[in-house]
This record gives C-alpha cells, structure tokens and sequence, in this order.
C-alpha cells in the first residue's frame, strides 16, 4: 500500500497528473479479484483524480470498477451519484443512488435522492428522502439544507426556516446555509434576521452573485 500512500498524498496536494503516474505503476488490471489487491483503492483514487481534472469517461469507469470488485461497499455508489448529480445526469444519479440504497440505507443516499427530486421539482418527494436522511444520521447538514429547500418550495416557510436553523447550527460557516436561512426569514417577514444572514453569508462569499442579490434587495426593503 505504500504506493497507494504516496499517490493519496499528491492528491491532497493538488498534484493530479503526478498521483496519476503513481496509479498507473502499481495498478494491475489482472489483479482486480484477486484477495488483497490494492486495486480497489487505487481505482478509487483514480476515479476522484479523474474527477477532478473533467475526465468523464475514466471517472465513472473506475468507480464501476469499484463496485464489481466490491460489490458490498457503498461508497462508489454515493460517489458516483454525487458526480452524475455534478453533471446534472439526474436520471443516472438516480439509478445509482437507488442500487446503492439496495446494499445499505445510507443516509448520503437518501440525500442524493432528496436532491435528485429538487432538481426534478418533485418537491414532497425530496422531503420524504431528506427527512428519511436525517432520522439516520442527526448531523448531516445537506439533508437539512435540502429539506429547508422543499419546504420553501412548498411554502412551508416556518418549517423550513427550522430546517435551516438546523443545517446552520451543524455546519455555521456555509454561505449557503446562511443565505438560504435568509430567505426563509424574508419568507416569514423578519427582515432584520433576514438582513444579518445575507451579511454573514456574503462576508464568506463576497464574489456570489445570489447572495449578493439578496442582500441589495433586502436593504431596499
């Protein structure tokens, strides 16, 4: 594993092409099934680094790989529906998280799920699977963020302002959160609140248009 170490180590650093080098050495195709081969994470890493540099093609067939040589692990599944979610594939998306959901309830799945059904505006189903989310796992702040979203849509808006006071107090640095907890309060007419999350959201993200949007608008409010 020692090479498998040192191309994980170049890819935290940035050095895609470098780690791709390392991969490519030690990983022999033949060894795929074989008890104890380090192919599985090195496909892995590969298939991240592949994501990374905009290699479609070679980033979702290493994660399939992934999944045949084991077929009991959930992971390439979250992750794979995470990249075609990326891509806006949402039918893929779908298809993967669904088969990964068939191996374990993964709450990052039921997530993926909820998030796929927003982009299709399928707003009570998205509610349904965040809220399945969050029953298994309490702390996972994009389910949260993802059920504050269809509730909104829903025009559930003190639901999903709670929603959202959830997602930030689980993760209070994210522009997102904050800027979408915003919104939930302008819903419900408290424009102060509503002013002083738009703030703190653009204080991390200075650059996001959106965000800024919805801090001019508040203030001529």
């Amino acid at each position: 594993m020692a090479s498998y170490q040192e191309a994980l180590e170049k890819f935290v650093a940035t050095k895609h092409k470098e780690s791709l080098e390392i991969i490519k050495q030690d990983l022999v195709v033949e060894n795929d099934f074989t008890p104890n081969s380090p192919n599985y994470n090195l496909r892995f890493l590969a298939a991240h680094i592949h994501w990374e540099l905009n290699n479609k093609y070679y980033a979702i067939h290493h994660f399939k790989k992934c999944m045949a040589i084991s077929p009991n692990r959930v992971e390439p599944y979250i992750d794979l529906a995470l990249y075609y979610l990326e891509l806006k594939k949402y039918n893929s998306a779908w298809k993967t998280s669904l088969k990964g959901l068939k191996i374990k309830k993964d709450p990052l799945l039921y997530a993926l799920q909820g998030e796929i059904f927003l982009a299709w505006r399928g707003y009570k189903r998205a509610k349904t699977y965040f809220e399945k989310a969050n029953a298994l796992n309490p702390n996972l702040d994009l389910a949260y963020n993802g059920l504050g979203i269809a509730l909104l849509r829903l025009k559930k808006y003190r639901e999903a302002n709670t929603s959202f006071i959830i997602a930030n107090e689980i993760s209070p640095q994210t522009p997102e959160i904050l800027n979408n907890l915003g919104i939930s309060f302008e819903s419900l007419e408290d424009l102060k609140k509503a002013e002083e999350c738009y703030s703190q959201a653009l204080a991390l993200a200075p650059n996001d248009l959106t965000i800024k949007r919805n801090s001019n608008r508040i203030k001529i409010k």
